[in-house]
């Protein structure tokens, strides 16, 4: 989310986004796609690349799950929020078998999930990597071939 907003000059696009439509965020999104994920997005089909602009959308979005506007109609946060907020294997894996969120996590770990976790300065670091090996693992197996043998070569080249 923050990468996102990063982006697209926060500032504008926030005091925009409560009159924003629809078609002018998935325009922002897909900008944003292409950028963060060049090549592999050209892998996916028209409604896998779609499916994956809403996934992002929802993440990007999940803090105004409650808000009446236009540019929410049509996501469904539960799955996202019940990761976030109920956090238990059960809804973790309903959210890693969508391959939509399952190309995001891979992707976001393997940008920033070693990153993230040699800033940590506590002595459960080590774990933390491997809880993210093992997720980035799983969610692969949700991704379609073509990605995920992609992924497996990036992953395997990093550990």
């Amino acid at each position: 989310k923050e990468k996102f907003e990063f982006s697209v000059n926060s500032s504008e696009y926030k005091k925009n986004l409560p009159s924003m439509t629809a078609q002018e965020l998935n325009t922002l999104i897909c900008k944003f796609m292409e950028k963060e994920f060049s090549m592999l997005s050209r892998l996916l089909s028209e409604d896998d690349y779609e499916r994956t602009r809403d996934a992002l959308k929802t993440i990007i979005l999940c803090d105004r799950y409650k808000k009446k506007e236009r540019i929410i109609e049509g996501l469904d946060f539960s799955i996202f929020r019940n990761v976030l907020h109920k956090y238990n294997t059960r809804n973790l894996l309903e959210f890693l078998s969508d391959a939509s969120n399952a190309y995001l996590y891979t992707h976001f770990y393997l940008i920033s999930g070693q990153k993230s976790t040699d800033e940590q300065d506590d002595v459960q670091k080590e774990k933390l990597l491997q809880s993210m090996r093992h997720l980035m693992v799983e969610a692969a197996n949700y991704l379609p071939s073509e990605i995920n043998s992609i992924f497996e070569e990036i992953h395997n080249s990093l550990y």
